[in-house]
């Protein structure tokens, strides 16, 4: 019966029903062939419906039916539907026998996918047409998944023979294709495209900063993407580097392997990979502070006492301070890992340095104060001999005998030697003497005088004759009444 779809693509196929079409049943080929179309007749009156048409039990593609009781003489024409029923008329006609487009010839389609580098899922469409203008036959959605360079997938066995398929790839990631490309089916195959994909890549720079006053050292960095190290690069402070071929869309992020010391380490974002996509990784390292303190030993130091205190630090840096007072300190700001210690300015005559300790970052400096002897005090035989004095003798009475007192010299009251006058010479003893002794002697004993001499010492220096030496103790500050 010739040739029909678009593009002469199918051909016309002869069906029997072997008699009236009525109730349902399968037409056969007249000529003889393994295909077979399913029907529902329904009376003159009713409908008559074409279900599906099988080869081998497959459904086919069919594209019009033509019928009347000559089929080479068709009394209709109808386009059939792309579902079931394919065709719905009244069945005012004879149905015994009819003509149907079939598409019986077929080969198969096959998509190869490669890639040039990595892996990933592939969307694709396949639209086969025939004619001209083109008319739709048959279309396909798939997807290839690649993981070892490429891959091949077949479409369809029965594709029909003569359609020119177009296969579009409709999601490529971060890969270039090629296509799209298309195939004419030729019978029986093969029949078949190549999709080539070429991973889109860019140049990602890596760039190192530094902070504060660490050592010059040289810095290890993984640039990250995905997961895996893709490379590595060495940084010192200030540098950049650049890794090439960077796969477009990657989660890249710039992580920086232990630097050791005292550095803070902050590495770059994880960042989605585009072009001019620059990351930065920075070092900081942090300073620290360094304080000496004054504190002081021995005897109570008088208030208002200054020092003069030098931190001096092995990088170089270090701070004088002249003005640092007991409990005071004097601090430096330096880089981590710096050693330093302490040195101490010129003493006054009662300061001593006793230590110096470092402990970690803090430094004490310790002075010892030798407080000066006090001041010595004494009071004159004038003092000594008012009646009105007499209640601040101690240890001794007026009425007491200097020879029994002091082991020697006159027979006269302690009162009475104290009040002698001039320097005449009684029972061997100079009067200044006596009158000097008896009062050194009451400063000794007196518990409010700072005397300078012991009662012992006093005793010595009367048995003596020795008078300047009293005259001079005697003769400062009184401290009574």
């Amino acid at each position: 019966m010739g040739t029909c779809g678009p593009g002469g693509i199918g051909n016309y196929v002869k069906f029997t029903t072997g008699g009236v079409a009525e109730g349902e049943g399968s037409a056969q080929p007249t000529a003889g062939s393994p295909l077979q179309a399913n029907y529902i007749a329904i009376g003159d009156a009713g409908t008559f419906e074409i279900t599906s048409v099988t080869l081998d039990g497959a459904p086919v593609l069919i594209s019009e039916a033509i019928g009347g009781s000559a089929s080479i003489n068709p009394q209709w024409v109808f386009p059939l539907a792309s579902s079931s029923p394919l065709l719905a008329v009244g069945n005012t006609n004879n149905f015994s026998q009819f003509a149907l487009c079939v598409y019986d010839r077929f080969g198969p389609l096959d998509i190869t996918k490669t890639v040039d580098s990595g892996s990933g899922t592939f969307d694709f469409t396949v639209v086969c047409t025939a004619g001209d203008p083109a008319v739709e036959v048959i279309s396909y959605s798939l997807s290839i998944t690649v993981t070892d360079g490429s891959e091949t997938v077949r479409v369809a066995d029965n594709v029909p023979a003569l359609a020119d398929c177009t296969v579009t790839e409709t999601s490529s990631g971060n890969y270039d294709d090629d296509g799209p490309k298309t195939v004419t089916i030729v019978e029986g195959g093969p029949n078949g495209v190549t999709i080539n994909n070429t991973l889109r890549v860019v140049d990602v720079t890596i760039t190192k900063t530094t902070t504060g006053q660490g050592p010059d050292a040289t810095f290890t960095i993984d640039l990250v993407c995905d997961g895996a190290v893709v490379d590595t690069v060495m940084l010192r402070g200030g540098e950049t580097a650049t890794v090439s071929n960077v796969p477009i869309g990657a989660n890249c992020q710039a992580v920086e392997q232990d630097p050791g010391g005292s550095w803070e380490v902050t590495n770059s974002p994880t960042v989605v990979v585009a072009a001019g996509v620059g990351l930065e990784v920075t070092n900081n390292w942090p300073d620290k502070t360094v304080v000496a303190t004054k504190a002081a030993v021995g005897d109570t130091p008088p208030a208002g006492a200054t020092f003069s205190i030098t931190i001096s630090c092995d990088n170089g840096d270090s701070v004088t301070d002249d003005t640092v007072m007991v409990g005071g300190s004097v601090s430096i700001a330096v880089p981590e890992g710096t050693d330093c210690t302490a040195s101490e300015g010129p003493l006054d005559d009662l300061w001593t340095l006793e230590s110096i300790t470092v402990d970690g970052d803090a430094i004490t400096v310790t002075n010892r104060y030798t407080a000066p002897p006090p001041a010595f005090q004494g009071c004159t035989p004038g003092y000594w001999r008012q009646a009105h004095h007499y209640d601040s003798w101690t240890g001794i009475q007026p009425t007491d005998y200097y020879d029994e007192v002091f082991g020697f010299g006159p027979h006269i009251t302690l009162a009475e030697a104290v009040s002698t006058r001039g320097n005449a010479t009684i029972d061997g003893v100079r009067a200044a003497v006596l009158r000097h002794s008896v009062a050194a002697l009451l400063n000794a004993l007196s518990f409010d005088v700072s005397y300078q001499y012991t009662p012992y010492e006093v005793f010595v220096l009367a048995s003596e004759n020795s008078q300047d030496p009293l005259v001079l103790a005697n003769e400062r500050d009184c401290p009574l009444n």
